[in-house]
């Protein structure tokens, strides 16, 4: 194996000096990235001479002052390692750690230290590990590109990687391998600008000592945040503090950005109030370059609300999840953002204190869960949902849970920024939740509702139908020649969206089945703001033409375009809908009269929604389906028999689960949640028996929930009525193949909650 310095000498004459990075651009542009291959190669103490002598630290733990540590032989050797570096180290001790450091000096002309030549290996991989090379940020591009050619020849299916497969940060590479040969860790790594100098925290490595040393990573960005000077390779302060603002407002914007990709319309007041208090908390967890995201006491804690359904909830599954990629991508991959929900509308105070106090190893505690992952260098997002309107209840929940965050604050004091609250209501806080940023959240505009109606529908078409290709893609063009409806409840439009695009892709997929062929596409459709271009490339196109012929009714045209551009077997498609429902249904189902419905007085108008809501279940497009039944005691009952009845038809006795239950007062939450003592208890139990593969007792069964409420039942509920998952801080269930009647008693007002999470409201107390 050649080093780097044979290749120097051997390649050009004496008297020319080049950088490390021009030696390596030189260099890979005919060897394909083999110098770093080769130099790695040779530190594998398998393949040759290792580069780093073993230095001894294992006494370490005996010294009692700093001149014992300077007379020790292994610190001796490693000041001299990083003397012969250029560094001018200075031993450090800490007497009541025992642990031994080293103040090495910054590059700078004051200080009279300049970079290592190119021919000096030990002395250039010492000055990469310690992140301090001029040309730093360059030689991790190459050392990327250099390890992503290798990574191309690694058996995929191998459990561990060869030695000649790096880490994917040069620096951490040339600290691994540092460890390995010296039997060094170097565990912190602290830059002090302002004495340009680094801290290094040193210990005997864990094959050469009794205890195991945490070794200092650098972060996936490490070298954005270095605050070097790319003019001089000079590291200072003010750079520091410009690479810091620029690579937190780009991890801000990008937050931002990929919840857009998710399909979450951040309205602009929304970004424009937790923008800076993000920027801020970012700020303080990324004040080095470890791969460790460290707010210490940062608070980051918001109050959203605003009406139902304007997307509260939403807004918190994925910006936890934003979250979590930006610190991943930007601070260490490994870093997780877990949610610890409290639904506030399910647990009475009483329940709630019990549950706060509860500590130690119990899934019970709050407190526990939080501390879970806190203490791994998580982040955790205390989730407080559902806080109610009165403002001397709010203020007794938010007390209560306060203790938890206390608790914790006095045994972990610099893990307190690791704790995000975020409290979501549909009402405004009371005074004394001053110290949490109120966001009034607002609704989107028309015009990013349709936009976002439409990217929803081309999403779940293509998926679709491309699963039923055979997992080949098949493009769709969509037309609308009317805009879809705009609706000011984003969960009723996600219904809405939902219902529609069930039928359309139906419709499309019947087509597609009977044209399976390959065209080329034809010429993207003329034009309009509301149709979704196409994507050149020969793979069968389905174009679809949405045209609005009533205020109640859209129909569909879908066909295959040809070779020639023309759409070929156009079939029709008249999709209905009322403007009380977000449910939409097929027209020929017009009329349609169920013979079993109709024998329990259902009225006909309604057998075309109630049978197309079965549909749409026993598929699981549907997850939870909520139906709500208002109006008299005789309507109501007619339509709880007659839907309950065609449920056990259509799903069988033998899959089918059932629950009913009465929620109208306080003490009724129970039944909900289950007593304080259990971990599964009430309809979350029930629920998670249905659907959970290791709870329940054979796939594929369905649940139906009968529930008789009032204003209080609906609260109750309105956490499980909710589409997803659904959290508490001890269990999670999810809402596959489980529907709800909610029941309304007679007198009981319907709240904006339940309608925005109904699919369809039945009975003759239904506003016309």
């Amino acid at each position: 194996v050649t080093s780097v310095a044979s290749r120097v000498s051997f390649r050009f004459p004496l008297g020319v000096v080049l950088t490390a990075a021009e030696l390596i651009m030189e260099t890979i542009q005919n060897e394909r990235h083999m110098v770093l291959y080769n130099t790695f190669q040779r530190m594998n103490p398998a393949c040759g001479k290792p580069v780093f002598s073993t230095i001894d630290l294992r006494r370490c733990a005996e010294l009692n002052s700093v001149q014992e540590a300077n007379q020790l032989p292994g610190v001796k050797a490693l000041e001299k390692f990083f003397a012969d570096a250029g560094l001018s180290p200075r031993v450090g001790f800490n007497i009541g750690t025992r642990a031994v450091s080293l103040t090495v000096q910054l590059p700078s002309g004051a200080n009279n230290i300049t970079p290592p030549r190119p021919d000096e290996l030990v002395q250039c991989l010492t000055w990469i590990m310690l992140g301090i090379h001029p040309e730093q940020h360059r030689l991790e591009q190459e050392y990327a590109e250099a390890t992503s050619h290798q990574e191309k020849n690694v058996d995929p299916t191998a459990t561990t990687k060869p030695w000649n497969v790096p880490e994917t940060q040069l620096a951490n590479r040339c600290l691994q391998v540092f460890t390995a040969q010296t039997g060094v860790a170097i565990t912190a790594r602290e830059v002090n600008y302002r004495m340009s100098n680094v801290k290094l925290s040193v210990a005997a490595d864990k094959s050469k000592s009794r205890q195991e040393p945490i070794p200092f990573r650098y972060g996936p960005k490490y070298t954005s945040l270095l605050g070097m000077d790319s003019a001089n390779g000079q590291l200072s302060e003010a750079q520091f503090a410009s690479d810091q603002h620029k690579v937190t407002q780009d991890a801000v914007q990008n937050l931002w950005e990929s919840m857009d990709a998710e399909r979450y319309i951040v309205h602009e007041q929304l970004r424009s109030a937790m923008s800076d208090p993000l920027l801020e908390y970012l700020k303080v967890g990324m004040q080095h370059q470890a791969a460790a995201f460290l707010p210490k006491r940062a608070k980051l804690a918001f109050y959203l609300h605003g009406r139902a359904g304007i997307g509260k909830s939403e807004f918190v599954k994925v910006f936890s999840g934003g979250l979590e990629a930006l610190i991943q991508k930007t601070v260490n991959p490994s870093t997780q953002v877990a949610v610890v929900k409290l639904p506030l509308n399910s647990i009475t105070l009483e329940d709630l204190v019990n549950i706060t106090q509860v500590k130690g190893i119990s899934d019970m505690s709050v407190e526990r869960m939080i501390e879970q992952s806190i203490t791994k260098g998580n982040v955790c997002i205390f989730h407080l949902e559902e806080c109610p309107e009165d403002f001397h209840f709010q203020e007794q929940l938010y007390l209560a849970t306060q203790k938890v965050i206390s608790n914790l604050g006095r045994r972990y004091p610099d893990k307190m920024g690791n704790i995000i609250t975020l409290i979501t209501s549909n009402h405004p806080p009371a005074p004394a939740l001053g110290d949490i940023k109120e966001v009034l959240m607002q609704p989107p505009a028309a015009e990013q509702m349709q936009r976002w109606c439409i990217n929803t529908m081309q999403d779940q078409l293509e998926a679709a139908l491309k699963e039923a290709n055979g997992g080949v893609a098949v493009e769709v063009q969509q037309v609308w020649h009317h805009p879809p409806p705009v609706l000011d409840d984003m969960r009723m439009l996600r219904w809405w969206t939902s219902t529609f695009a069930f039928h359309t892709l139906q419709h499309a997929a019947r087509v597609f089945r009977t044209h399976p062929s390959t065209p080329t596409p034809g010429p993207t459709p003329t034009p309009t703001p509301l149709a979704t271009p196409a994507t050149p490339g020969a793979r069968p196109v389905v174009r679809l033409q949405m045209l609005r012929v009533s205020d109640t009714a859209i129909e569909v045209a879908a066909g295959m375009v040809g070779e020639n551009g023309h759409t070929a077997e156009d079939t029709l498609l008249r999709v209905a809908f009322e403007n009380n429902s977000v449910l939409c249904t097929r027209g020929d189902l017009d009329g349609a009269v169920h013979p079993l419905l109709a024998s329990h007085g259902v009225p006909a108008r309604d057998h075309a929604r109630i049978i197309t809501v079965l549909e749409m279940w026993k598929l699981n497009s549907l997850q939870p389906v909520v139906l709500t039944l208002m109006g008299s005691k005789e309507s109501r009952s007619a339509y709880r028999e007659g839907i309950t009845a065609l449920v056990r038809q259509e799903i069988g006795i033998a899959k089918l689960r059932e629950c009913h239950l009465v929620l109208l007062v306080e003490e009724d939450k129970e039944l909900v949640m289950g007593q304080v003592s259990e971990i599964r208890g009430g309809l979350f139990k029930f629920i998670d028996e249905v659907n959970n593969p290791n709870a329940a007792p054979e796939a594929g069964l369905f649940g139906l929930v009968v529930a008789t409420v009032n204003e209080t039942g609906q609260f109750m509920l309105r956490e499980l009525n909710e589409s997803g998952k659904s959290l508490t801080h001890r269990l999670q269930v999810y809402k596959d193949r489980l529907m709800f009647v909610m029941d309304l008693v007679e007198g009981a007002q319907l709240t904006h909650q339940l309608h925005s999470r109904s699919i369809a409201l039945f009975g003759d107390g239904v506003p016309c």
